[in-house]
């Protein structure tokens, strides 16, 4: 149970690992990585404007670009810390808001951060696009679940039960967000209208059944960590106490 809870916590996935640093090596000496996630998240506001107005096209470029902020902004956090141990909650509060943005290296603030604007943008996309082409139940069942994995973080970390970053559940649901919204940004230009309907329902579909697996595995690993920090196992009685 406990090496299924290691794999839930570590979203990482090897392939991407290098293209992880490279990117991480690149932007380390313009950004760090909780500006690159604001400025994904401040893109999502033009873009949103940009679709209701179906300019569709820029709207799909600044789409692109917040997914990139969004892939870079790990990346660079990842690179930055480098093999310096990670701050403590406690040691993180002490510092100011703007200090936390322009930390180098990984931050409580980012962990929450990140996940907070992939919903934000995917929601901008989905109630500017969805409205009419994805079933109203799927969008409501959507929402209810973003709204309950973002209140889940902050209730883990008040109880310091462990990371409240992504876990693997999570990072696939955001790739099946990801196509959802990329069918969706075609679906008002109708070419193959149902076609493309149907196939940005049922991925959304997979996004949602990813996003509850997300969230029991929040409360698995949630439990482990409790666990852990309440059960203690019992002495082990040697020969000689007998």
């Amino acid at each position: 149970m406990r090496r299924f809870g290691r794999w839930l916590k570590d979203p990482k996935f090897g392939p991407v690992q290098g293209l992880s640093r490279t990117v991480g090596r690149w932007l380390s000496d313009h950004f760090t990585a909780n500006q690159v996630t604001l400025i994904g998240l401040i893109i999502c506001i033009p873009m949103c404007v940009l679709f209701l107005l179906d300019q569709y096209i820029v709207g799909a470029i600044l789409l692109t670009v917040s997914l990139v902020a969004d892939f870079a902004d790990g990346a660079l956090s990842r690179y930055q810390q480098g093999d310096r141990r990670a701050m403590t909650l406690d040691e993180e509060m002490s510092l100011s808001f703007w200090k936390r943005i322009n930390y180098r290296g990984v931050t409580h603030l980012g962990r929450m951060l990140d996940p907070l604007v992939d919903k934000v943008r995917f929601f901008l996309v989905l109630y500017s696009l969805g409205i009419g082409y994805v079933s109203t139940s799927l969008i409501v069942a959507l929402t209810i679940i973003a709204v309950c994995l973002t209140l889940m973080r902050p209730i883990k970390q008040y109880l310091k039960l462990d990371n409240v970053s992504s876990n693997r559940f999570g990072k696939i649901k955001i790739w099946a967000e990801i196509f959802g919204m990329a069918f969706l940004v075609f679906v008002p230009e109708g070419y193959h209208y149902p076609t493309i309907t149907t196939i940005a329902n049922s991925v959304l579909i997979l996004a949602l059944a990813f996003g509850v697996c997300s969230l029991l595995g929040h409360v698995f690993t949630g439990f482990l960590s409790y666990r852990r920090r309440v059960w203690k196992p019992y002495p082990k009685v040697t020969a000689t106490q007998v």
